[in-house]
């Protein structure tokens, strides 16, 4: 009987330090383990004793090309907890802020580090001799996203203008007309990325898992909803503990999600799984392109997934650009007192299902904080996927079977030092 380890210690083109260990004895599967290399971070900890006003400041610094997102459901949870309400306004700014981050990160993903997989290179900077167009529409797709935050936010990272009951300041309309118009100008280049990914061969794969999104009845839900599932769960946030838990592997620094004793998936192919009907004509189109069927229980076709929902918040900006031009946009700001309370709120970030839930004491200092990112909440799934790919590519050299386990690694879009937190063991 032949024992055998493929060891993946550097997992390439992902964000943070991840390892991959194979066990597998005459070809067969024994045993998968996703590791996370990195230290925890510490992040609930540190924020105990923080003013509220002082929270979502420091949770955006969980990561950076997720901040947008970080800033704004810890806000949101802040502002649940502490009792203030915030007007149309200020929620249309909010999420104009979320649109241009999911644009930023997802062609990050699906252009820089997942294309080079389909065509052949190591890197997106080996491909800008073969693909030099869509190397620049990459470049100039990205720094769109990034030129939105910046309206919205104040900067591309760790934005500074969104605070607890509003922003600390508005953009102007002729910049916002701007923005609209490099918008409308960029729909033919994400178009040209749409019509070279639908010529890509997708890896043959299905699994089929839970998938778990936030869903409204109104919209493509993003920024707030209720939990849901594909299979029919419809649960308010505030009770999130009750379809979420969390493992703690003792090979790894983060938590790893589990519903029902197994992996779920989280991320932009269990959004379209689950809000499909939601999708606006740029989307629709381009998942009709794509030739996604949906639900789909293939892994790899979140890379695509991506795509769509790019061309979903293309014209969901456009559309809350178009809002805030018809407002008077005039300064909001709330009476913001400290008091006791709890709150709880859970977003989309570009790579799936975000919660923050904290508890302040009557002079507003945080005494609870609990943050659930959406890689730690894929980590069992994605060992769940490596056990049912693994039979498929066994047959394959070494080399063959490390690269088809970095794709599917890949997939995922993981966060890694998003997903690090510290656990206490008795």
């Amino acid at each position: 009987m032949t024992t055998e380890n493929i060891d993946i210690k550097h997992i390439a083109r992902v964000e943070g330090h991840g390892s991959l260990y194979v066990t597998t004895k005459d070809k067969e599967l024994v045993d998968v383990k996703m590791s996370v290399d990195e230290g925890a971070r510490l992040f609930e900890a540190f924020l105990k004793g923080r003013e509220f006003t002082e929270v979502p400041e420091i949770a955006c610094r969980i990561c950076a090309i997720c901040s947008a997102s970080h800033r704004v459901v810890s806000t949101k949870a802040v502002e649940k907890a502490i009792g203030i309400e915030v007007n149309e306004d200020v929620v249309d700014l909010r999420r104009l802020l979320v649109w241009g981050e999911y644009i930023e990160s997802h062609i990050l993903h699906a252009l820089y580090l997942a294309l080079p997989d389909y065509i052949g290179h190591e890197s997106v900077i080996s491909a800008a001799g073969e693909y030099p167009d869509v190397v620049k529409i990459a470049l100039k797709l990205k720094k769109l996203g990034n030129d939105l935050q910046i309206l919205a936010g104040g900067r591309e990272v760790h934005q500074v203008t969104p605070m607890v009951g509003g922003f600390s300041s508005y953009p102007t309309k002729d910049r916002l007309r701007e923005l609209k118009q490099e918008i409308l100008d960029a729909r033919e280049d994400l178009q040209t990325c749409v019509d070279l990914w639908a010529t890509l061969e997708e890896p043959e794969f299905e699994r089929e898992t839970d998938y778990l999104a936030i869903r409204r009845d109104d919209e493509y839900a993003l920024v707030d909803g209720d939990l849901a599932t594909l299979d029919g769960l419809r649960a308010p946030v505030e009770d999130y503990k009750k379809h979420i838990q969390e493992r703690v592997p003792d090979y790894s620094y983060a938590k790893a999600g589990v519903r029902n004793s197994h992996g779920f998936f989280v991320g932009a192919l269990a959004r379209l799984n689950i809000n499909e009907e939601h999708l606006l004509p740029f989307a629709k189109s381009a998942l009709e392109t794509l030739e996604i069927d949906l639900p789909s229980y293939n892994t790899f076709l979140n890379n695509a997934a991506q795509l769509v929902e790019t061309a979903q918040v293309f014209e969901m900006a456009e559309n809350t650009i178009d809002k805030l031009l018809e407002s008077d946009m005039e300064w909001y700001e709330p009476e913001v007192e400290p008091k006791a309370g709890t709150g709880t709120h859970i977003t989309e970030a570009p790579r799936g299902t975000l919660v923050h839930s904290y508890e302040f004491d009557e002079d507003g200092l945080l005494t609870y904080a609990d943050i659930i990112t959406p890689t730690a909440m894929n980590y069992t799934n994605l060992e769940e996927d490596v056990r049912e790919l693994y039979p498929s590519i066994n047959n394959q050299d070494r080399s063959g079977i490390e690269f088809m386990l970095n794709r599917l690694i890949r997939a995922y879009d993981p966060c890694i030092s998003c997903s690090c937190h510290l656990s206490t063991v008795d």
